[in-house]
């Protein structure tokens, strides 16, 4: 596949959990030996992008041309696999939970479900 997709993820926290939850989306880029080649295939909010520009983490008022952000979807990545570097055989996603504020600490037991929805840049919903 050659479209650029965009995946965000979203959750839904538990009946009466009083608190505000983040969390962060990482991303695993592995070669054939499970390992990532360096550490720039290691994506996340302190390094936004691959370095081939094949995933990119968009974040809050940033780079608002790929993110799809909205009420029930916490988190964007950018995905082209056109440009994914020849030694990346695997990406393995990665949620981590945060504490924010409020009266629990959050942990990801607060979190009924999670959601994952894959789209295309034609906002053609593929997933779910």
């Amino acid at each position: 596949m050659n479209t650029p997709l965009f995946l965000t993820f979203g959750f839904i926290l538990r009946k009466g959990i009083g608190c505000d939850f983040n969390y962060d989306v990482c991303a695993f880029l592995l070669d054939e030996n499970k390992k990532i080649p360096q550490d720039d295939f290691f994506v996340f909010y302190n390094n936004a992008k691959s370095p081939d520009g094949a995933v990119e983490l968009c974040m809050e008022d940033w780079n608002k041309q790929w993110c799809i952000n909205d009420e029930d979807f916490a988190e964007d990545m950018f995905i082209d696999l056109s440009k994914i570097d020849t030694r990346i055989q695997e990406i393995v996603f990665t949620i981590t939970d945060e504490i924010v504020s409020g009266i629990y600490k959050p942990t990801m037991q607060n979190v009924e479900s999670f959601i994952l929805r894959i789209v295309t840049r034609s906002n053609n919903q593929l997933f779910p």
